[in-house]
């Protein structure tokens, strides 16, 4: 991961996931899986480096999730692997954006746990499409939204 100018990223948390052919319509249903994904993430290193090693399921579609506090969201995806095949995801550079932090209070200044905020069409970190966040405030009330670019981006509130 490297920023606009080409100098490693270090500190970004990456996250692994994978789903089937079939994840959009099987997701919907009771007890049929959507697919892998990652509870772990990986962190890139000095050199903006990182590496996963999983042993692929067959029928999966990948997609690896950047996330940096200074950079916007930025995922990278592509079709089935191989047991052995090595995927190379190249040089990311990653547009910049700032950490907005939250504080969901209730009309006595009391914190509001479990309020989703959600922040919609997001240009991804590379400039290729859009992506959204939806953090929850925790117990203290507090939210993030991690690498949000310069701009309007439309807001909507759930709990």
């Amino acid at each position: 991961m490297a920023e606009e100018s080409g100098e490693p990223l270090p500190g970004c948390r990456l996250y692994l996931w994978g789903k089937r052919a079939n994840a959009m319509v099987a997701g919907d249903r009771p007890g049929v899986s959507r697919g892998f994904e990652d509870s772990e993430p990986i962190h890139t290193d000095a050199d903006g480096r990182h590496e996963f090693r999983v042993d692929p399921m067959q029928a999966f579609g990948w997609s690896l999730v950047v996330l940096h506090p200074q950079r916007a969201k930025h995922s990278i995806g592509w079709g089935v692997m191989l047991p052995g095949q090595v995927h190379d995801c190249g040089e990311q550079r990653l547009r910049r954006g700032a950490l907005v932090k939250v504080m969901m209070v209730d009309q006595q200044q009391l914190p509001v746990a479990g309020v989703w905020l959600q922040l919609d069409r997001l240009p991804r970190g590379n400039g290729d499409g859009w992506t959204y966040q939806r953090p929850e405030s925790d117990t203290a009330g507090q939210l993030e939204f991690l690498g949000v670019p310069a701009g309007r981006f439309p807001l909507s509130v759930a709990s």
